[in-house]
């Protein structure tokens, strides 16, 4: 996609073609692991830039010039994702390619001649399906299309396979089609459209006046014209809103008497409790692949069952089997995925374990360490774990560290093994226990031997955006009055964004780099960044490491943005919502949001909320201001990063056996006696 550093000249008869998809919100939230949850995130990505993608393609194949992308920006590094959906796939950036970097909407140039059936071709590209009427083998495929058949062929050499015929079930296929054929929702807007004519400038002037935003123009700036950029954005901006506004409303057919979805709770489910049940997973998760996957055994409809095994059956499988090849097999021809995800309780205990990896950092292997005694027996029990295990021969690890550096430090956890015992209990798998027991007994040994702690119980979800980026992007800045839009700023707002987004890719590096020298200021959060599309970001951190993280992500922000001008500035915001580990997924996704949403409405933008749900079932909320101006911090964040490090307040993760003078009831003391001062 064209994208020049200085603004492309504006042609006055370039048409404005604007593109949103859902859904969104609701089919990421959808998440019983993290892994659900960044895939949703992803596939939403990689549909969107498949159509910015397709629309270059169109555009140039037809003869008709080429289209220019207004926002967001995805050229060079600033998005690996968009490289690889492109073909540019540079085996160095293979990893930082699963990181959804691409908005779920966009604003592109395009030239004259496009006009509403280029757009239908456009969408129809990436979005038809007809596969329950029309044999995929005998045309081209759309990419919706591409992926579910992948995913569909993958099911179909898995044991149980998914669409045999079951007991009081219709068609399976059937339903598979049915819910994949409308579960899309894209929305397009062409100005000017055929509809419109060939509108002249003064015409579309005329009708910009009519608009609240150029009524506001007049009494604002009266006898002072606005830009030509400004008028014709908002003229595509006010239809835009009012079709999306106004979509097509298709009835869901449902079928009466089948369990649904239990994520979403719309789709009857394709994979019911009866498939479910089948799946072997009395021993090894890594025996069947379905086993890792389905290990909650949630019924789920077909979208979800896409977004559950899509990057096996699509994106890792390689090139000449009709895959995108996102594979460690295929590009560096080593065994693993760049899909490992840590799990939520393995989240938490990054700081621990980060603790444990210091300690061995670079020491060699020895039997008779604490650590080594506890690695030998987890691996001797390494078949009757539903999660992958590193080992030293495989990776050919040299030290401990190497070993922590890729497991999930879960493990560490005794509440795990005793979870994989009572699982055992319930499977009657006698030998399943004793293995489970002897992991329990292994890391109780560990834990006391080398006087560490134990692994952190708290994650965090975080949920941050920029402020009024919709008034920014039309002219209207946050205090209400309206600057003369133009397409320099566009462009200057765009690379901000895009500056911003390529900072955020350092969140994603984890345990896959944990022992890259210095760690401690490359990669200070520990944490799994799940979507970062222009300044929306969405991230799982251990729960002591999301307000740090809150803060830079604002003043990364800030840095990366054009300076808008005197007495204005832009501003971010931040929702954390903080769980115990057993902290159901889904509501910890929504709390944060309902938190970002806190900080916008309540706290005035610029401003950070937590909702913290305590074990107990009392749920506090808290939040304030980022500052109160450019040189004036927030005392409240002075005052927490004082409680939170002085260690008269807490305890040192590094030495268990210290006892704090102040107890750790003094927060919500103080709290107390300052609430009825809070305005």
């Amino acid at each position: 996609m064209k994208a020049a550093n200085t603004p492309a000249p504006l042609m006055p008869a370039s048409k404005l073609f604007f593109f949103q998809l859902g859904p969104v919100h609701e089919f990421i939230s959808q998440a019983r692991s993290t892994r659900d949850l960044w895939s949703g995130s992803y596939l939403v990505s990689w549909m969107t830039g498949r159509v910015i993608l397709e629309l270059e393609r169109f555009t140039t194949a037809q003869g008709l010039g080429q289209a220019d992308l207004v926002f967001p920006q995805l050229k060079g590094e600033c998005s690996p994702m968009m490289r690889w959906i492109e073909g540019t796939r540079n085996p160095s950036n293979a990893k930082a390619a699963t990181l959804p970097t691409v908005p779920n909407r966009f604003l592109a140039l395009v030239p004259p001649a496009f006009n509403s059936s280029c757009a239908e071709a456009v969408i129809n590209a990436v979005f038809s399906y007809s596969c329950e009427t029309s044999p995929p083998d005998q045309r081209r495929l759309s990419e919706w299309e591409s992926i579910c058949e992948a995913c569909r062929e993958w099911f179909a050499q898995q044991t149980p396979r998914l669409f045999e015929p079951r007991s009081g079930l219709p068609d399976l296929p059937a339903l598979w089609h049915r819910q994949l054929k409308t579960f899309w929702h894209p929305t397009w807007l062409l100005w000017p459209s055929a509809n419109d004519g060939d509108l002249s400038e003064s015409q579309q002037r005329e009708l910009f006046n009519g608009t609240p935003t150029g009524r506001r123009w007049r009494t604002v700036n009266p006898g002072r014209e606005p830009d030509f950029w400004m008028v014709r954005y908002h003229l595509a901006l006010h239809r835009f809103e009012g079709r999306r506004q106004t979509h097509n409303f298709d009835a869901w057919l449902g079928v009466s008497g089948l369990s649904k979805d239990g994520l979403s709770g719309k789709e009857e489910a394709v994979a019911n409790g009866e498939w479910l049940a089948q799946i072997d997973t009395g021993k090894s998760g890594k025996r069947s692949p379905l086993s890792h996957l389905f290990r909650k055994q949630d019924p789920l409809g077909a979208p979800n069952l896409i977004k559950r095994v899509w990057h096996k059956a699509y994106l890792e499988k390689g090139p000449q089997h009709g895959g995108m090849g996102l594979s460690k097999e295929v590009v560096e021809g080593k065994r693993g995925s760049y899909f490992d995800m840590p799990s939520v309780p393995g989240v938490a205990a990054f700081p621990w374990a980060r603790t444990v990896w210091a300690r061995h950092q670079g020491a060699p292997f020895d039997a008779n360490s604490a650590f080594d005694r506890f690695w030998q027996a987890i691996e001797g029990i390494d078949d009757f774990l539903c999660l992958e295990l590193p080992k030293r021969m495989e990776w050919k690890r040299e030290s401990a560290s190497d070993w922590l550096g890729r497991v999930d430090w879960q493990v560490f956890r005794e509440e795990f093994w005793t979870e994989q015992i009572n699982l055992a209990r319930d499977e009657r798998d006698p030998e399943w226990e004793r293995n489970a027991q002897q992991g329990l007994d292994a890391v109780r040994h560990f834990l006391h031997e080398d006087k560490c702690g134990a692994p952190g119980r708290y994650y965090a979800v975080l949920a941050g955006d920029g402020d009024s980026m919709g008034r920014w992007l039309s002219g209207e800045r946050p205090n209400g009055t309206l600057s003369d839009l133009t397409r320099d700023f566009h462009q200057r707002m765009t690379q901000g964004i895009a500056e911003f987004s390529a900072v955020n890719s350092r969140l994603s590096q984890i345990v896959e780099d944990i022992g890259k020298k210095g760690l401690d200021q490359e990669y200070p959060f520990q944490g799994k960044i799940i979507y970062a599309g222009g300044e929306d970001v969405l991230a799982i951190l251990p729960a002591d490491q999301a307000i740090k993280c809150a803060l830079a992500l604002r003043e990364a922000y800030q840095k990366a943005m054009p300076h808008p001008g005197k007495d204005a500035r832009f501003t971010y915001s931040v929702g954390i919502a903080i769980g115990h580990i057993k902290e159901p997924l889904q509501d910890m996704i929504e709390a944060a949001r309902d938190a970002e949403d806190r900080a916008k409405s309540k706290l005035g933008r610029n401003a950070l909320a937590v909702t913290l749900f305590k074990r107990s079932g009392e749920t506090i909320e808290w939040g304030c201001p980022f500052s109160h101006g450019p040189d004036n911090p927030s005392a409240a964040l002075q005052l927490l990063e004082f409680i939170q490090t002085d260690h008269r307040f807490r305890s040192k993760l590094d030495d268990p056996a210290y006892q704090p003078p102040i107890s750790g009831k003094f927060p919500y003391r103080l709290v107390e006696l300052l609430a009825p001062y809070q305005t």
